[in-house]
């Protein structure tokens, strides 16, 4: 017996519907590409204090800064912020004196080969290094260090954890010291699409020299004791040996300053809200043709 006229173009309806949805869920999964990280590069901002060395007369004072990418691949890279902040008072005319350095950078990379596709940054965030004290006047010194304050900008948004970091207290010492901090913090950040980010780090480190004019007994006279913020800058001060590296602790400068540690994990495809719309009208469009042969 041959086939119904009718009957054979339904089936031919639903074969063709079918092949409609394959062929949109195939289209869908094509668009995933090789996310990748490219034009990274990472710069000291406008807000960032300018390098100071100060070296002659009874107050010493230096204050020294830089950024580097330490490595990077298509998928991760390692930044560091490296800084130094060191005084010291003593002679005729010393007085008590403070200096700190206003920390402001900022990483800048593209996010690409990720039309269709979704992607996670995650980051590890460190800032590593010591205040350091040498007595060397009947003064004293102190040091700390406030909170840093990461902001994302451009794509992205800010999934899980953050890029802040707490404050380190100010702290008052009489005698050398080596008080070594080593903090860190995770985030998550998640995003769509080609795209720029920009991650954005501020942050403050103060050292004071605090002077005395008792004059004890012994080569210790008055002024104030060498203070010393140590995040991986040496020191260069004449008669100062608080910035020294390893000095101190037996410090490794490479190992101090504000670190971030990135990886780029490429989360597939996205259907695309057309495709996705389709596809459930074609699905649709089967089920009740298959309903409508089951009632005849």
């Amino acid at each position: 017996m041959r086939g119904h006229p009718f009957l054979s173009f339904r089936r031919a309806s639903r074969a063709r519907m079918a092949a409609l949805a394959g062929a949109l869920v195939l289209g869908s999964a094509s668009t995933a590409g090789a996310v990748a990280i490219s034009n990274l590069s990472v710069f000291l901002d406008a807000g960032n204090t300018a390098d100071l060395f100060q070296d002659a007369g009874p107050i010493g004072s230096e204050i020294s800064s830089d950024v580097a990418v330490l490595s990077s691949s298509a998928n991760a890279f390692t930044t560091r912020y490296q800084a130094g902040v060191y005084t010291d008072a003593g002679g005729a005319g010393s007085a008590t004196n403070t200096i700190t350095l206003n920390a402001a950078y900022t990483i800048s990379f593209d996010v690409i080969d990720a039309v269709g596709s979704a992607w996670r940054l995650d980051l590890v965030t460190s800032r590593v290094g010591a205040r350091t004290s040498v007595t060397d006047s009947s003064g004293e010194s102190a040091f700390s260090l406030s909170a840093v304050n990461g902001l994302l900008g451009g794509s992205g948004t800010l999934g899980s954890g953050s890029l802040d970091l707490g404050a380190i207290a100010n702290s008052q010492q009489g005698n050398s010291v080596n008080l070594a901090f080593d903090q860190s913090g995770t985030a998550s950040i998640t995003g769509t699409g080609n795209g720029s980010v920009t991650l954005s780090f501020a942050f403050s480190a103060t050292a004071t020299t605090i002077h005395s004019n008792t004059n004890p007994p012994g080569p210790v006279g008055p002024g104030g004791d060498e203070a010393a913020v140590r995040m991986g800058n040496p020191g260069n001060l004449s008669s100062f040996s608080a910035g020294n590296y390893p000095g101190s602790g037996g410090r490794t400068a490479a190992a101090d300053g504000h670190f971030v540690d990135l990886d780029l994990f490429d989360l597939g495809p996205i259907p695309e809200p057309d495709t996705a719309l389709m596809l459930g009208m074609g699905l649709a469009i089967l089920a009740a043709q298959g309903r409508r042969r089951t009632t005849r």
